[in-house]
């Protein structure tokens, strides 16, 4: 059965933000902790007052700022998301070889989403409310351009070098990484077991890593 977005609404007004904190400050513990909370126990097992236990504050001021469960989960799929570009603007390709930057891209995308599986497990839930908090975000939508762009790139200096195919656009290439990437790492507790080896030891990851990196450059060689 699907989580259903919930309104949780305080009955007294909101208070003002503490004279002793940065109202910035007290956002932000809002939203990590509610990051990791809605990471743990999913949309409908997180509640609002570990959240703002977790973040040194009171129900109330998590209210003054987030309007709803529903406006906190959003808030913490945008900052996950934002990470993730934040992450990704800080790799150097240009510099690079084209088939080296795509070996570079792959392994980032790889290790990110392993050193930060609350940004898979908040997809998920988001894909089980389809879309229904990334639609109203401004920042989610506009999240794929730079990765987009980033990919572009790289693709328009591998055909002038001579190394990558021409008919290859950033959409497939983004996709297959992030397919390959993002389905192993949401799915390897339960494949582990269907398979009858661990996918999250050292070893398994590591060769994973492998098979995704020629899976694309095979397919981006000009042959």
């Amino acid at each position: 059965m699907k989580d259903k977005p919930e309104t949780e609404e305080v009955r007294e007004a909101p208070a003002p933000p503490s004279r002793g904190r940065p109202s910035s400050g007290i956002r932000s513990a809002i939203v990590l902790a509610a990051i990791d909370e809605f990471a743990r126990e999913g949309f409908g097992g997180a509640r609002v007052e570990r959240i703002s236990k977790s973040a040194g504050t009171s129900d109330r001021m998590l209210y003054y700022y987030f309007e709803s469960k529903d406006g906190l989960f959003q808030a913490a799929l945008e900052k996950v998301h934002e990470d993730f570009v934040a992450a990704a603007s800080s790799i150097e390709l240009d510099e690079l070889d084209p088939r080296e930057a795509l070996w570079r891209l792959v392994a980032f995308v790889w290790r990110h989403y392993l050193n930060h599986p609350q940004f898979i497990s908040l997809v998920n839930t988001e894909n089980r409310f389809e879309a229904r908090h990334a639609t109203q975000s401004d920042s989610i939508p506009r999240s794929a351009a730079p990765q987009l762009k980033l990919v572009d790139d790289l693709l328009r200096r591998g055909v002038k070098s001579g190394h990558f195919r021409r008919d290859a656009t950033a959409v497939q290439v983004h996709l297959t990484i992030v397919s390959l990437c993002y389905y192993y790492q949401s799915n390897a507790a339960t494949m582990s077991n269907y398979l009858g080896y661990d996918m999250r030891s050292d070893e398994a990851l590591d060769a994973w890593l492998g098979h995704i990196t020629r899976v694309v450059l095979d397919w981006l060689i000009k042959t």
